[in-house]
């Protein structure tokens, strides 16, 4: 690949973080050529990989037909190289993320956004992991699962519940508790929504109607969310470290892991 070829592959992936040079849906142009681009040099593109190394980046290069994602082809999936010392997923260590789910109607601090970031995401780990019985590594079934933004808000809501019964095994547990057991109902669902909302756009879930995901609902019009290729491999990928979060429900104990 020539330099403006690397280029101009690392401006589209950093952008859209996927390219597939196999046929599917609402593939625009300049993925047709990203994915064409990478295809052809399938077997040279190690100045690519040295390139996206030194930004801490890696090309995860997934063989269709193995992956039942479609037809002959590839695809080409962006993620970051994490070191050992790395828990947070990079979409999860913004500022970004913490200012979209956090109370924007209150001087709400740093501490308590990312108790409820973490807090939301192992939920969301667990209903597309733990509660469908498939394993961190099974990127092929990235679409078998999905979320209703309903659904998801009254296991939240049960979740918070059950914690006002437990007991904190320290004060930082306490301390966690005590943040999100303070949070009304509504203050629970307005946060939930942002939190989609931020997922959605960090390209970690996909917005689609029950008809266009293929579910056959009376409510053929109702909005539910899967999980995108690109977060299937992050996980896969990046996760498989702090696995054990993702197999119950999340605690005060685990959402004091993750958030540290």
């Amino acid at each position: 690949m020539t330099l403006e070829e690397i280029g101009h592959t690392y401006s589209f992936l950093l952008k859209k973080r996927i390219a597939r040079s196999y046929k599917a849906k609402n593939i625009g142009s300049d993925e047709r050529y990203i994915g064409a681009l990478l295809e052809r040099n399938i077997d040279s593109i190690s100045d690519l990989q040295s390139f996206l190394y030194s930004q801490q980046l890696k090309l995860e290069i997934l063989d269709a037909q193995a992956y039942n994602l479609g037809d002959q082809g590839n695809a080409f999936v962006l993620i970051p190289s994490h070191s050992d010392t790395e828990i947070l997923p990079t979409h999860l260590r913004t500022k970004e993320l913490w200012d979209a789910v956090k109370d924007g109607a209150r001087n709400e601090n740093k501490y308590i956004s990312v108790v409820w970031t973490s807090y939301l995401y192992l939920h969301l780990l667990y209903a597309l992991y733990t509660q469908e019985n498939r394993p961190i590594q099974a990127i092929s079934t990235f679409k078998d699962t999905w979320i209703s933004e309903d659904d998801f808000t009254t296991r939240v809501i049960e979740g918070i519940e059950g914690m006002r019964n437990e007991e904190s095994s320290g004060d930082e547990q306490k301390t966690i508790a005590d943040v999100l057991t303070d949070a009304k109902v509504t203050d629970i669902s307005k946060r939930v929504s942002r939190f989609f909302s931020a997922m959605e756009r960090f390209n970690v879930l996909e917005k689609l109607t029950a008809k266009e995901a293929g579910f056959n609902f009376q409510e053929s019009e109702k909005y539910i969310y899967t999980q995108t290729l690109w977060s299937a491999v992050d996980i896969a990928r990046n996760f498989y470290r702090n696995a054990s979060l993702v197999l119950t429900l999340p605690s005060t104990n685990n959402i004091k892991s993750f958030s540290e």
